[in-house]
């Protein structure tokens, strides 16, 4: 690559310049003088060029090769899983007209305030240049969270809003798994890590009241990726969820084994479980 650069360094970057006239009065200048200085300014503006050199003189790319290397940090995040994607499908939420304004859960340990992302008054609201429907389940779970163990009452636009301007929305891929530590830390919330092969740790913070988000993938909750909130157990063993995207599923309870099986197997950020509490 050393060999490579050097031989084309002449080919990296190009300049242009412009002259510009330029006059100083006599109170800007020499006083005893009385006359005005005249001077000529080159202005230079230099420009890199071996993005689009190196594409199309020395490797040769296609339209289709560009636009892959364009994307290549969004594509990077997406296979190394901390951007797992979490889209829903136009198909998937267009038809849906629903509001779930004042539910809330009260069979778990914890009274759980429900939001839903696909709700009637938010889900075409923006998520970056996304759709909250589309793409915000990780800032609708911490809605949830947040509104169930603080004081405050926070909405999904709001969730949503707060990510962005932190860095944790990703651009058609949904949120960084960093948005569930962060947001947590942010609203004065005890948030840890905790892995699969950690049941009995879930099973615990549930029962001393606290929420675990869980960020799932291909199964019973999501096609690709998506955050759920785990909100209590039964004495049956079962799991109590709150799933931004599917009333239907927050009624019913859940074999353990799903949940761990369906887990996200790429850690990130402490996940694919966090423990958040008071």
């Amino acid at each position: 690559m050393e060999a490579l650069l050097t031989a084309n360094k002449d080919k990296l970057y190009s300049f242009a310049f412009t002259d510009e006239e330029r006059e100083i009065s006599p109170e800007q200048g020499d006083e005893d003088s009385g006359e005005a200085i005249h001077e000529t300014i080159r202005i230079y503006t230099i420009s890199y060029n071996g993005e689009a050199y190196f594409a199309d003189q020395v490797f040769h790319l296609s339209d289709d090769q560009k636009l892959l290397a364009s994307q290549y940090a969004q594509n990077l995040t997406v296979l190394l899983g901390d951007g797992i994607y979490q889209g829903l499908s136009e198909t998937e939420f267009s038809a849906m007209d629903l509001s779930y304004d004042g539910v809330v859960f009260a069979d778990g340990e914890t009274q759980v305030v429900y939001y839903n992302q696909l709700d009637e008054r938010w889900k075409y609201s923006p998520y970056g240049t996304d759709t909250i429907g589309g793409y915000a389940c990780g800032p609708t779970a911490m809605a949830i969270v947040i509104s169930s163990l603080t004081s405050e009452t926070i909405d999904p636009p709001h969730m949503a809003q707060w990510a962005y301007e932190h860095g944790y929305w990703c651009s058609g891929n949904g949120s960084y798994r960093s948005l569930i530590p962060g947001a947590a830390q942010a609203w004065s919330l005890s948030v840890d890590g905790c892995t699969a092969s950690e049941p009995q740790r879930i099973i615990d913070a549930l029962a001393e009241g606290k929420l675990v988000v869980a960020l799932m993938t291909k199964g019973h909750f999501t096609s690709s990726g998506h955050f759920i909130v785990l909100r209590g157990c039964t004495s049956d063993g079962k799991i109590l969820v709150a799933d931004p995207s599917s009333y239907k599923r927050s009624e019913k309870s859940w074999d353990m084994s799903i949940i761990l099986n369906e887990a996200s197997k790429r850690a990130g950020s402490g996940g694919p479980f966090w423990i958040i509490g008071n």
